[in-house]
């Protein structure tokens, strides 16, 4: 599970004068999928594993090493690979998973990484693969599939590395952000020019228009051609009347309307007494002391998998003690880690489990929290034939079961329908209360992800215009302290293009998040213009987008400078399109921009393609969150 939260000043040498803070605001956007594995960039610095973490790491290698099994000559099944930020395509993959039985299909669910491109790569022909895979942040890949996807991006490959492959591919997305279905479209170009094909016709599930109709529909279509494509190679035929796993309970599914129970792939091991308690002494110094946090760093490229230590120094809420809403902005100590964020950059957060949580889960459970177990695959899994293979890679076993509930299971989001089917054949009709409870911590294990696109121009030629209502105003105080410093260090008599802020709030008093410092930057000519929509002091709620109406005929000739910038921050459900849609009204006249005389009045589809031209050169970017 990682936690985000955007950065909006990094201090030191650039903005401030605070030491090698980060100040970050922590917003309510929280994502539950647990840390996978990151990025593997050529250029990467990976930190030296030290005291109890490099134990650790040494039991899995060893623990890998003697799991390795020769391959087996099992029948041809389907690999249902994923690429999952939130969980979602992890969900559809599970539940194809578990419904491929009822037609007469083998299949295994695994993320991009579990299976790994090397892997794929030498595979036996044919392999077939149905790729469900969706994009975090503005296009990025998710942590699951980053190290599968900067393997298979190399431009070394041979054509014809996967000419053995047979697939197809899902795509989920928002078009809500600027590169809508990057990771999908980049899946299966890459692919195909690496000699893959298609056998059936690739389909991407918007979630502005809602996913559920067109993924159903998708996967209804996908198990005729599925089986055809399988049973081509005659050796390794599935037969159509294989039938369904059992459920768990060892009975057979008999009640129409049950979803398919997921197969089972893994076998926990337990460890004996003398390799567990090596363990469990390792896990005891999983939080790094001070000598070992200045051995890891120097520069480090720190990751969710090996995060910094980063100490709290500042918390203090922005909003009103009597808002119902809470909005703190923290502070963090990140002297010593040799990060170098940029404003519009995120700071990760890996969190872990209320203590008091873990300990009435194992107490329900009925386990022993101190049980050390490593993975292995299940009998009749299908993973028996890749030794290679990472399973549920998130865990870093061997561990013990405190351990993985604490640091790398998520057990406080609302679970979602594959879980549920789970439980359900052990659970019995009963109710499980838990307590909500704050839990502070003097130190934040954290990492840097880059903004991309989103991050304050380098020059000062072009007007800025920076859209973010609610929590989104947020990076937009880090823009402005770089846009301070660039002014500062211009030649006399520069000139500098506009700085215009929209941002959005309930009232004044309640929740105009750092209100007085963007006033302060008015003052002092950083800012050019500042438009605060207050949504709930008047008769009738005023957003951002019809501010940006209101001063169209001021607007419309910023929005056509060949240097111009646009930067959107917050909601992605309602606010960036309705943004969007007032910015066309102003380039098009129709919010009044042809009054002013100043500016040429755009057609609906110049308008349109004048945008996306933008947003092609990295002009118009978008951070948003649905």
């Amino acid at each position: 599970m990682l936690a985000a939260v955007r950065v909006l000043t990094v201090s030191g040498a650039t903005e401030t004068a605070h030491g090698g803070l980060l100040e970050i605001c922590l917003t309510a956007a929280y994502s539950p999928q647990t840390p996978q594995q990151g990025q593997e960039e050529a250029s990467a610095k990976v930190p030296k594993l030290v005291g109890g973490a490099s134990i650790l790491a040494r039991l899995r290698a060893e623990r890998a090493k003697s799991a390795a099994k020769a391959k087996s000559t099992a029948s041809a099944r389907a690999y249902i690979v994923y690429a999952s930020q939130t969980g979602t395509a992890n969900e559809i993959a599970n539940g194809m998973a578990a419904e491929a039985g009822q037609h007469g299909v083998k299949a295994q669910a695994m993320s991009c990484n579990e299976l790994g491109f090397e892997k794929l790569a030498k595979m036996p022909a044919p392999t077939v693969v149905v790729l469900i895979a969706a994009s975090t942040g503005d296009g990025d890949c998710p942590d699951n599939s980053a190290s599968f996807f900067a393997h298979m991006k190399r431009r070394s490959l041979e054509s014809n590395t996967l000419a053995h492959v047979r697939f197809t591919c899902l795509g989920l997305g928002d078009s809500n952000y600027t590169r809508f279905m990057a990771v999908s479209r980049a899946f299966r170009t890459r692919f195909q020019d690496l000699g893959a094909q298609r056998f059936y016709d690739f389909k991407e599930a918007d979630e502005v228009d809602g996913i559920e109709p067109i993924v159903e529909a998708w996967v209804a279509g996908l198990w005729a051609p599925l089986k055809q494509t399988l049973q081509a190679d005659a050796s390794s035929a599935v037969q159509s009347t294989e039938a369904p796993a059992p459920a768990a309970n060892g009975q057979a599914q008999k009640d129409a309307g049950i979803p398919a129970l997921i197969p089972c792939r893994v076998a926990l091991q337990w460890l004996e007494a003398s390799q567990a308690a090596r363990v469990l002494d390792a896990e005891k110094s999983y939080r790094p002391g001070g000598s070992e946090i200045a051995q890891h760093t120097n520069g480090a490229n720190f990751t969710a998998d090996q995060p910094f230590w980063a100490s709290l120094s500042c918390a203090q809420r922005l909003s009103a003690q009597d808002s119902d809403r809470t909005v703190l902005h923290l502070e963090l100590d990140t002297s010593g880690s040799g990060m170098s964020p940029d404003p519009g950059d995120s700071l990760g957060v890996v969190p872990q489990n209320d203590p008091d949580l873990v300990a009435a889960l194992l107490a329900r459970l009925g386990w022993d929290g101190r049980r050390v177990f490593s993975v292995a695959p299940a009998a009749g899994s299908g993973s028996e034939d890749g030794g290679d293979t990472k399973l549920l890679p998130h865990l870093h076993w061997p561990c013990s079961i405190q351990h993985a509930l604490t640091y790398h299971c998520d057990i406080a989001s609302p679970p979602r329908k594959s879980l549920l089917r789970l439980l359900a054949e052990q659970a019995s009709m009963q109710r499980l209360s838990v307590k909500e409870n704050g839990h502070a911590s003097v130190q934040l294990p954290v990492f840097v992800r880059s903004g991309g696109a989103f991050k304050p121009p380098s020059t000062l030629t072009g007007p800025w215009i920076m859209i973010g209502p609610g929590t989104g105003v947020a990076p937009f105080r880090g823009f402005l302290q770089r846009r301070r410093k660039l002014l500062h260090q211009s030649s006399a008599g520069h000139s500098a293009g506009q700085a215009w802020l929209f941002c959005g709030c309930r009232r004044r008093q309640e929740d105009f998040l750092y209100g007085q410092e963007f006033q302060r930057f008015v003052a002092e000519g950083i800012l050019s213009r500042l438009h605060v929509a207050f949504s709930r002091a008047g008769p009738s709620k005023v957003y951002v987008q019809h501010l940006i109406r209101e001063q169209a005929a001021a607007l419309a000739p910023l929005l056509t400078h060949p240097e111009a910038h646009i930067f959107i921050c917050g909601d992605g459900t309602h606010m960036a399109r309705d943004v969007h849609a007032a910015l066309l009204d102003v380039l098009t006249g129709q919010a009044g921009a042809k009054a002013a005389g100043d500016s040429e009045v755009l057609s609906a589809a110049k308008a349109a393609e004048h945008l996306s031209a933008m947003a092609g050169q990295g002009r118009y970017v978008r951070d948003i969150w649905s």
